[in-house]
């Protein structure tokens, strides 16, 4: 019965191993698309699976998403009326986050941000909407700031040597795994 239970603790420790390691892979696997597309391909907005996340740096939508808020884009096939996208013109390196309020008599969208008195000048194309916006969090939005401004990268550092260093103690063999039972008892 022991011998069993030993196996069963060693299998679900096998299992939960796998499963974080392959989950660590995964991470690093999505950091890296994140970095080519930013660093090597020069993309303003990296995009994962259709997806991708802002902070807000502007108040032109405040009241229905603020300045410092977490944003998550969506691409989508077409667009609607009332719709908040972001968007890139040709030749600009920093996306705006607007609500759609009209078309123009070419079939581009006119823009507006919620606490702006006016739209915007430039009508955008189809072509240049990144996406719309699909979340948001202001939580998630602080957190990223302050890891990103504040030397919260720092506190990361600290948090992932500590999960590191937690991972590797976890390892470290029992004294039944590694024969030292056998010397306690008096048996070698």
């Amino acid at each position: 019965m022991k011998a069993n239970n030993k196996s069963i603790k060693k299998g679900i420790k096998i299992s939960i191993y796998v499963i974080l390691y392959s989950l660590l892979a995964c991470i690093v696997a999505l950091i890296l698309s994140v970095c080519v597309q930013k660093y090597i391909q020069k993309k303003a907005v990296p995009t994962l699976f259709g997806y991708s996340t802002l902070i807000v740096e502007t108040g032109s939508m405040n009241g229905t998403i603020d300045e410092g808020d977490f944003i998550v884009i969506h691409k989508e096939k077409t667009y609607r009326l009332g719709e908040i996208v972001t968007y890139i013109h040709k030749g600009e390196k920093v996306p705006t986050t607007h609500r759609i309020v009209n078309y123009d008599s070419e079939g581009n969208f006119i823009t507006k941000g919620d606490a702006n008195n006016a739209v915007d000048s430039i009508s955008v194309k189809p072509s240049e909407i990144i996406g719309k916006v699909v979340k948001q969090s202001r939580a998630l939005g602080l957190f990223v700031q302050w890891f990103k401004y504040e030397n919260g990268y720092i506190y990361g550092i600290a948090m992932l040597a500590i999960v590191v260093i937690g991972g590797v103690l976890l390892k470290k063999p029992n004294k039944e795994e590694s024969g030292e039972e056998k010397n306690e008892s008096g048996n070698t």
